[in-house]
């Protein structure tokens, strides 16, 4: 991997951002984080530097992304909350403009949709449940997407099935249209994850990953 300056992480505190905040310190990867709770439980560690602000705050995302070389976002909708990835993403994209920085990797579930899926049946069954339940997060979700298509950066969105934590590890699969597997170990996401952040091939491009 190529040195990396400092890398921009939102979500850091959920079940991927934790795990692939772990993953970057270990890799000695210079991070800064956007925490909403000061007393959220991070790692003490000299190549962390944490912001305290909501990601649906412009200002705090420009504190966030000053002098970054790359952002990662594992953004989450939390329960009872309304959704938050669309005006995250707007101002993401309009900081990454202001500080040039090209590079956007972002996690998502399978829900969203991608000029080219070949879903099989059972998933899109699935699919029309989910968006019965949780139709206002996933519409949030897939407009964030469509903002991100029309931008300028070099982005990645990786799709994937039920997360699983823990230190468990297993092959990783990847497919451009339809979802390789029900789950994806935490550990195996991060190291994907990073993989992409000095690699062009999915750039544009949504890929679905599983064990």
């Amino acid at each position: 991997m190529k040195p990396l300056h400092k890398i921009a992480l939102l979500g850091a505190t959920g079940k991927a951002g934790s795990c692939l905040l772990k993953h970057l310190l270990t890799r000695q990867i210079p991070c800064r984080v956007l925490v909403r709770n000061p007393e959220s439980s991070l790692p003490a560690h000299p190549l962390l530097e944490i912001i305290y602000g909501n990601a649906l705050d412009e200002e705090a995302v420009n504190r966030l992304l000053e002098g970054c070389s790359a952002v990662v976002s594992a953004l989450g909708t939390r329960k009872g909350e309304p959704p938050v990835q669309l005006a995250a993403t707007r101002h993401i994209i309009r900081g990454m403009v202001t500080h040039g920085i090209t590079r956007f990797v972002g996690v998502t579930g399978t829900t969203l949709n991608v000029p080219g899926d070949r879903k099989p049946f059972r998933s899109r069954c699935i699919d029309m449940l989910l968006r019965g339940i949780f139709g206002p997060v996933l519409r949030d979700k897939q407009e964030a997407f469509e903002l991100l298509r029309a931008s300028r950066l070099n982005w990645t969105l990786v799709r994937i099935p039920f997360l699983k934590t823990g230190e468990e590890s297993a092959p990783v699969k990847c497919s451009s249209d339809h979802s390789p597997g029900p789950s994806i170990h935490a550990n195996d996401l991060a190291n994907f994850i990073l993989q992409q952040l000095n690699d062009p091939h999915f750039y544009g491009s949504a890929p679905f990953i599983a064990n």
